[in-house]
């Protein structure tokens, strides 16, 4: 056992060194990965529109180059016009300072009544504080009182005027000399061709990795059969129907989904570009172009898209009214978008979390910046594909996906093991609202039972643990019967058939039972439970006193064969004619020769669920009425 898990944890821990190492090599070799992403992504998203040219009879390179040129050379002019209008923005922007300045006074007025307000004096305060006006006024001071100066502390105006020639006056006298020296205090600007040459490198860096991207999507193209063919010969292990059918329904999900996305987002950049033309916003088609582009940062891209078209609009429109128009289009073209468009079009989730989505989203900036933000939610959802149909990368399923990491019934035996009882019946209570009693049994509780007799057998539980759970699975139980309605039209001329249940051994099985009582008819069986003190001569005694016709013997998986057997046994050797139906739930792997044993035990029927010894027991209940003259009420 140590050996194991040394080995275990070596392996952990290689896994997690590639790890770090890949992580590096992803930071540190921005400059062949960015391209790289973007030119999959690219194949991806333009296979689609390859092959339908293709199947219209144009070959491949031909249909290639076409749509590669087609993309690339609207892509530049987006970005050409992207670049043109923020430049024209910064050189107008400054001209609006008078508009802010009154939009400023407006809200002061607005919100304190003028500048004798509260709200009023707090935002001249804070702005005299900061700097922004020349001179701050108070407005309790008296008429002909002088202004002071927030930079200085020293009165403006004519007041300042005469102190500062009376000051001069008394500097003359006391100086030595008739001239005095003057110091003149020049800002020096930033060079302008430093700037320009930083800008030029920054934008040839971009163009550089967007060419290398065109020119990979161009290859990735023409070669995606034989990229296939390594790729499934690297993850395939000899599978290769099964890789094959998983590697195509990956790349196709994919596809259709980044093809979904750029019509979403670019639809979404349309309309409201369009609204705020005609809302008469300047530069309506730049903001439009930016939210598509933000639209693919995860939940926050389209907010952030949203403040600049607000702000100027605020900014440049004469009142109010205009970014009110400006908010309620951009809210409602956002609630049309997630709750017709994309829907409509994705079809179905593509099974990413919300926490998944925001942590690759701070993951992939950390790596690459604004580009990595961007491409964030593409290349989540392409890991997450991957991770459903490539079993080595499985693990970026549980951990990115938004399926649940734990089944029901794995859930409600963790919440009972924390102790935390609440939730458990939470659980219990949300399955029931969509399942049967019977299969919601079969499902949830006997599986979650047998997780609770595996630990037990195992030592991993003491006495405390045991009881408790113990205690909160009998709860659930009977409040799962009580959801049950019980029957309410009379079986005319039937008498009920006795029935004997036994618990196999301890108490766990006892909740076996308690399952199937709340499941049998009352009008047709008269179910007397024998209790796991009871011997086993006190049972037989009970089977001939009470002239049973069948015994039911539950048991839950793992463990009690033995005490299974041993009372199959003994029945069959004191009653030939009694029936007996061993119910066995939880243990569907124990296969024919466990059931052959309990058969030559004595035991008549052996079923593995609760349904199908519910079935088994009213198909007896039949044979046994049956044989029974009818009874006149």
């Amino acid at each position: 056992m140590p050996t194991q898990q040394w080995q275990r944890s070596i392996v952990v821990m290689c896994r997690l060194w590639i790890a770090i190492a890949i992580i590096g090599a992803m930071y540190w070799a921005q400059a062949v990965f960015i391209p790289l992403a973007l030119a999959m992504l690219f194949t991806m998203v333009l296979t689609p529109c390859v092959t339908a040219l293709h199947r219209l009879g144009i070959s491949r390179v031909p249909a290639v180059i076409l749509v590669v040129a087609l993309t690339s050379s609207v892509l530049f002019g987006l970005g050409w016009l992207m670049t043109r209008q923020f430049v024209n923005l910064a050189v107008e922007l400054p001209a609006y300072s008078e508009s802010i300045k009154n939009k400023v006074r407006g809200i002061k007025e607005w919100a304190g009544g003028g500048s004798n307000g509260k709200v009023g004096k707090l935002i001249t305060e804070v702005a005299g504080e900061l700097g922004m006006s020349g001179a701050t006024h108070s407005p309790d001071a008296p008429a002909g009182a002088e202004a002071i100066s927030p930079a200085t502390g020293k009165p403006t105006g004519k007041g300042a005027a005469e102190s500062s020639s009376d000051a001069n006056a008394v500097i003359d006298a006391l100086s030595p000399s008739p001239q005095r020296p003057r110091i003149l205090v020049q800002q020096v600007s930033n060079s302008w061709l430093a700037q320009l040459s930083s800008a030029m490198g920054t934008v040839g860096d971009s163009l550089a990795t967007f060419a290398l991207a065109i020119v990979l999507t161009v290859f990735m193209l023409l070669s995606r059969e034989d990229l296939r063919d390594r790729l499934i010969r690297l993850i395939g292990n000899g599978r290769l129907t099964a890789t094959t059918r998983a590697l195509d329904d990956a790349v196709q999900r994919i596809s259709r989904f980044l093809l979904m996305q750029v019509v979403v987002n670019g639809s979404y950049g349309l309309a409201l570009a369009a609204g705020l033309l005609v809302l008469g916003v300047e530069y309506a088609l730049l903001w439009g172009l930016l939210a598509a582009l933000l639209r693919y940062i995860p939940y926050l891209g389209a907010w952030i898209a949203a403040t600049p078209p607000i702000l100027l609009s605020f900014v440049m429109s004469e009142g109010f009214m205009q970014p009110m128009f400006v908010i309620g289009w951009i809210v409602l073209i956002e609630l049309v978008s997630n709750n017709v468009i994309e829907p409509l079009l994705y079809g179905r989730s593509m099974g990413v979390s919300t926490v998944a989505l925001l942590a690759s989203a701070a993951f992939w900036a950390f790596l690459w910046g604004p580009v990595g933000l961007v491409l964030s939610s593409p290349l989540t959802v392409c890991l997450v594909v991957l991770g459903k149909y490539v079993p080595q990368l499985e693990f970026i399923d549980i951990l990115l996906g938004d399926e649940p990491a734990l089944k029901p019934f794995q859930t409600l035996y963790q919440r009972l093991l924390a102790r935390d009882a609440d939730e458990a019946h939470e659980v219990a209570l949300t399955q029931a609202q969509h399942l049967p009693p019977v299969e919601l049994y079969d499902s949830l509780l006997v599986p979650a039972v047998s997780l609770f007799k595996h630990d037990l057998e195992r030592g991993e539980l003491d006495e405390q643990d045991e009881q408790y759970i113990l205690k909160h699975l009998r709860e659930i139980i009977d409040e799962l019967g009580e959801r049950t309605p019980p029957p309410t039209e009379p079986l005319e001329g039937v008498e009920p058939v006795r029935l004997l249940a036994c618990p196999a051994h301890g108490e766990i099985d006892e909740l076996a039972l308690a399952m199937l009582r709340q499941q049998l008819d009352p009008r047709r069986w008269d179910l007397r439970v024998v209790g796991v003190d009871v011997l086993t001569g006190e049972v037989i005694d009970s089977v001939a006193s009470q002239q049973v016709p069948l015994v039911c013997i539950a048991s839950l998986a793992p463990g009690g064969l033995a005490q299974i057997r041993y009372l199959c046994k003994r029945l069959r050797g004191c009653h030939d004619d009694l029936k007996i139906v061993v119910g066995r739930w939880g243990a569907k792997a124990d296969g024919p020769s466990i059931d052959g044993l309990l058969r030559q035990a004595g035991a008549d029927d052996i079923e593995h669920t609760v349904q199908d010894t519910l079935q088994r027991l009213n198909a007896q209940w039949s044979l046994v009425a049956s044989r029974r003259p009818s009874v006149t009420t």
